[in-house]
């Protein structure tokens, strides 16, 4: 998309950030695992954190209101700027002629007669603009961030209600969504490969180096000269006993 529309991209990482705005989010979560309003809020902080770096005076957003009906009404547009401290530096564009002016549009830096006045959930009006500026290649309409996924949030919840929704545990959220996921107990769960796809975060993380809590361990299952799952079991520290157990327990009968 930025190519095609002849702009710089450039990432911002600000994970370790989402995560407390995942953990505890001021305003809430959405049906699933999802803090919209604290999410949208915190992009447009660290947007403006950056506007004298780049020297730029506002920061411009593609949301439409009404499109997301809990995350993009008018009250929550209004808290998004409010708790990212912007205020009244955020223009939306697509419907700023059904939102109060912003101070892009006041100080004139930007003509409010030219922008628009779009509502709702339907997407014809922007794929139309698509086609007028004869854009061919753009995300498809729909969908959402994995944190609205029912089945993906079910499982985040877990590590959630066992303690482990922090930065530090990171790799579990990747394996979650990869790999089959099962809970013994506390702290204690295995991670099925589905696929060769799925098997792929179990092998990078069996040839990585990387930090689990001083309190876990990490197993490996697999069957080496075989074609097969690739298996993670991670656990509490517990007697060699109960590990066995736990492994035999895992192993088809």
């Amino acid at each position: 998309m930025a190519e095609q529309l002849g702009i710089k991209l450039e990432y911002i990482d600000f994970k370790k950030r989402h995560m407390f705005v995942v953990e505890d989010p001021v305003y809430g979560r959405g049906k699933n695992m999802n803090p919209c309003i604290d999410c949208h809020s915190l992009m447009f902080k660290i947007a403006g954190e950056l506007l004298e770096e780049y020297g730029a005076h506002f920061v411009i957003s593609g949301e439409v209101l009404g499109q997301r009906p809990m995350s993009q009404n008018a009250q929550a547009l209004e808290k998004v700027k409010k708790l990212s401290g912007m205020e009244d530096l955020v223009l939306r564009p697509l419907s700023a002629k059904l939102l109060p002016p912003s101070k892009a549009e006041l100080m004139g830096w930007v003509d409010r007669e030219k922008l628009l006045d779009i509502n709702g959930r339907s997407r014809h009006r922007q794929m139309e603009l698509m086609n007028s500026y004869g854009l061919v290649e753009y995300p498809s309409p729909g969908g959402g961030c994995l944190l609205t996924d029912p089945g993906y949030s079910s499982r985040l919840k877990v590590l959630e209600d066992d303690g482990l929704l922090k930065d530090q545990h990171s790799w579990l959220f990747k394996l979650i969504k990869e790999a089959r996921f099962f809970r013994f107990s506390k702290g204690r769960y295995l991670f099925v490969g589905r696929d060769k796809e799925s098997n792929i975060p179990c092998l990078y993380l069996k040839g990585a180096s990387f930090s689990v809590a001083s309190d876990c361990s990490v197993y490996f299952l697999f069957c080496p000269g075989w074609v097969s799952s690739i298996s993670m079991l991670v656990t509490e520290h517990c007697p060699a006993g109960l590990m066995g157990e736990i492994i035999a327990s895992c192993a088809p009968t």
